[in-house]
């Protein structure tokens, strides 16, 4: 009698698993619109440039996959980033570092980023994190500069396990006299 009732637990405990286990594995089944605060941040060098970078109106609209995939997340991200150099010129660039703790593929190979048409792909290793460049425009001295982005599509492929995003902006500052850099971030957001 006691191996019958053992095998009746273990045959409940496996349909419970089976009955349970789409529902955890499975994405979510509806849009989430994120919007993020801004950020901004001013440096200033000594005998160097003002250097002024920010980033506002991000907004991060997480989607289900389209392949209906637990280890897939998708999202597109908007918003406004901006900076100024008061002297010499300057690049101002835009982006996310991407992820991942843990990858369906295991902790061997090299995460990777592709690009394709109005979106990127993004392959992470886990305990590492991916560089996602969106866009880069130079700055000319005394004229404030910015780049609008709109839905730009990221995948994050192979993520079984949490996934976090942040956007980064960032300006390099050249003169003749001096080099300078500055970066401010965004708010990490779990995806």
């Amino acid at each position: 009698m006691k191996s019958t009732s053992s095998s009746l637990f273990r045959r409940a405990l496996g349909v419970a698993v089976l009955l349970v286990a789409p529902i955890v594995a499975a994405p979510a089944g509806h849009a989430e619109v994120v919007y993020l605060p801004p950020h901004e941040k001013a440096f200033h060098t000594d005998g160097g440039p003002t250097l002024v970078v920010g980033h506002r109106d991000e907004q991060i609209d997480k989607v289900p996959p389209l392949n209906a995939s637990g280890t897939v997340r998708e999202l597109f991200v908007s918003g406004v980033a901006y900076s100024s150099v008061d002297s010499g010129g300057g690049e101002l660039e835009v982006g996310y570092h991407v992820g991942c703790a843990v990858e369906l593929t295991g902790s061997s190979g090299r995460g990777s980023v592709t690009s394709g048409p109005g979106g990127f792909s993004v392959g992470v290793v886990p305990g590492q994190v991916a560089d996602v460049e969106l866009i880069k425009k130079k700055i000319e001295s005394g004229v404030p500069g910015q780049v609008v982005y709109h839905d730009v599509h990221l995948v994050i492929n192979g993520c079984i396990g949490p996934a976090v995003i942040r956007q980064y902006t960032q300006i390099q500052a050249k003169s003749n006299d001096i080099d300078e850099y500055g970066v401010v971030y965004g708010d990490p957001l779990w995806i």
